[in-house]
């Protein structure tokens, strides 16, 4: 991408200032003009070494920084009507490298997207805060995502700014990220379950063992989002529309077609949650609820508020470690 006034290749001096000592400063980039053909095949073909040597996924940082109205792209755009687009010719240029060079088959890992991205799955949420506010809003923007036409997210578990040693806010997290299309814990500072409280450790390892457990029902869900478009995580207002009582209930999802979610949001434990009509199981203790009424529940640290249609069959595999 060139600045239209001097004619030179725009360059970007990253600030890490918010990433504080842990990490060292990032030597001056510059961008990519995806729309030039010589450019977009050298990206593309740049990965082969990467396949070739194993590697099964690309994650596609960034790509939101065309911005600038100097800029000057090869088709004659400008900066502020090539910044949408523009992820999208990066995110499709990757996913064509994993295409022609990939052994196990394409599939990426991207932070910025925009309309079409759908196609080439999937996305993450960004660098959200560490505190229970980054946890809210990673599953609000899920939700706002999986609306969009978008069947697969995740976001960076326990919250990438911020070590702030939340024992409970990982557990937690934890629990809720089970119930997406795939899990990463990630973020500055050690994200691994033995580096919180022996409480919290036991909790998000029983939370990530039920989703291995739960693997063939996140199959058969992925499955059936990549032939219908739904989400893996459905906002209460796309699960039901026909039922609109639900609709304003935005902190709980369904998960695939029989899993009804409700993070835990808050320190405490107490969640409430919408149970639409029909009979419920919690997926605790196959507690029986009547559906069409507002439930709380209060937590313990390694309990999970989760509900099973009265009747559906979720396919379950081993409990392994790996």
């Amino acid at each position: 991408i060139k600045d239209k006034r001097t004619g030179k290749a725009f360059e970007y001096e990253w600030d890490m200032s918010a990433f504080g000592e842990v990490l060292t400063p990032l030597p001056k980039s510059g961008l990519l003009d995806f729309t030039h053909p010589e450019a977009y095949a050298f990206w593309r073909d740049s990965h082969k070494p990467l396949f070739e040597m194993g590697v099964d996924m690309i994650k596609a940082d960034f790509g939101e920084q065309i911005e600038d109205p100097n800029m000057l792209a090869f088709n004659g755009e400008e900066g502020l009507a090539l910044h949408n687009v523009y992820t999208l010719l990066y995110n499709r240029c990757v996913y064509e490298a994993a295409k022609m060079y990939c052994k196990t088959g394409p599939f990426l890992f991207s932070r910025s997207s925009w309309t079409g991205s759908q196609c080439y799955p999937s996305q993450w949420g960004g660098d959200p805060q560490a505190d229970w506010g980054g946890l809210a809003g990673s599953l609000r923007g899920a939700l706002s995502w999986g609306m969009s036409g978008a069947p697969f997210y995740a976001t960076d578990v326990g919250g990438f700014y911020k070590d702030t040693r939340d024992s409970e806010l990982f557990a937690r997290w934890n629990q809720a990220a089970v119930f997406s299309a795939h899990v990463r814990l990630h973020g500055i500072g050690a994200r691994e379950p033995w580096s919180y409280e022996k409480e919290a450790e036991d909790a998000a390892n029983k939370a990530l063992k039920l989703r291995y457990r739960l693997l063939p029902y996140i199959k058969q869900t992925a499955q059936n989002a990549s032939e219908t478009g739904l989400p893996m995580m459905r906002a209460m207002s796309l699960a039901f529309p026909d039922q609109p009582i639900s609709w304003s209930f935005e902190d709980q999802f369904m998960f695939g077609n029989d899993l009804l979610v409700a993070p835990c949001l808050k320190p405490g434990g107490e969640v409430s949650c919408y149970l639409p009509d029909g009979e419920w199981l919690w997926f605790e203790n196959a507690e029986k609820f009547s559906g069409n009424q507002l439930v709380k529940k209060q937590l313990k640290l390694d309990q999970m508020a989760v509900f099973v249609r009265k009747g559906a069959r979720i396919p379950l595999g081993e409990d392994v470690e790996n």
